[in-house]
């Protein structure tokens, strides 16, 4: 490809990008953010984590033991990789579509070797939510077992992917998985569609997942994460814990009208 050609092409990528940023603020300039409000617990250590997941085990298994249910938002987050560009156009190129684009796949992109999984993020109300950062602590036993038990339920979006990468990874299974977007698709009926965390929260909250790219492609591989990594990290699993609980009081669409009526009404107070 001649240089011409490449900065034609980068030229078109640039303009396509800032056209589909100056739609998305335009759209969403007067949307409120959603946002986890609550308590924040950050484990770096073996033991921090240990504690964190003494603490998680209590909580569901005390939700479980009347024959209730406890769901547990999950998500993960990773260093991005980025193939090293040959030219600078290539580089304009690569960085602007890395900004328009987020893979959650734990699959290889490009020929690119992808980090490990870096930090893990688990949330079971609106009062208290766990970060741990599992590149340096690794994974005790405790958490091993919450994970891997079946009778407590993972949910997020993609979350089949961020478990593969998590077993990949570090080798230890998640299990007892519900993809939101899944969930999603058989609770509001219609055309069946590919369901994000941040239009899921749109469709059901009336509010947006903030995905600043300085946060979402950082370094969570620095140790410590900053205040606002926390901050994104604990929201992305409270939302997905969240929006599970809306969903799951939810009628299916062949529910009669007044039965629907009624599980709205007694969903959480953020439903559109």
């Amino acid at each position: 490809m001649s240089t011409y050609s490449k900065l034609t092409k980068c030229v078109i990528v640039v303009d396509h990008a800032l056209k589909h940023v100056a739609e998305q603020y335009m759209n969403k300039v007067r949307i409120p953010a959603m946002t986890f409000k609550g308590h924040i617990v950050y484990s770096r250590t073996l033991s921090e984590v240990e504690k964190a997941a003494d603490e998680l085990l209590t909580f569901v298994e005390t939700k479980t033991k009347d024959g209730g249910s406890a769901a547990i938002g999950f998500d993960i987050e990773w260093k991005p990789s980025f193939r090293k560009a040959s030219t600078a156009v290539e580089f304009v190129i690569e960085s602007m579509m890395a900004k328009t684009i987020h893979f959650t796949d734990s699959s290889e992109h490009a020929g690119v070797k992808q980090s490990k999984a870096s930090v893990l993020q688990l949330c079971v109300d609106t009062a208290r939510c766990h970060v741990m950062h599992i590149l340096h602590s690794g994974f005790p036993e405790n958490l091993k077992s919450l994970l891997g038990d079946r009778r407590y339920l993972k949910v997020g979006v993609g979350i089949a992917g961020d478990a593969r990468k998590v077993f990949k990874d570090h080798n230890v299974s998640v299990d007892a998985l519900e993809d939101l977007s899944s969930l999603a698709n058989q609770k509001l009926g219609g055309q069946p569609k590919m369901w994000g965390l941040s239009s899921l929260t749109e469709k059901l909250t009336c509010k947006q997942v903030l995905k600043p790219n300085k946060i979402r492609l950082g370094n969570w591989e620095a140790n410590p994460l900053s205040s606002d990594q926390l901050k994104y990290a604990a929201t992305d699993a409270f939302v997905s814990w969240y929006l599970f609980e809306v969903l799951n009081r939810l009628p299916d669409p062949d529910t009669s009208t007044n039965e629907a009526v009624e599980v709205v009404s007694n969903a959480p107070s953020l439903v559109c």
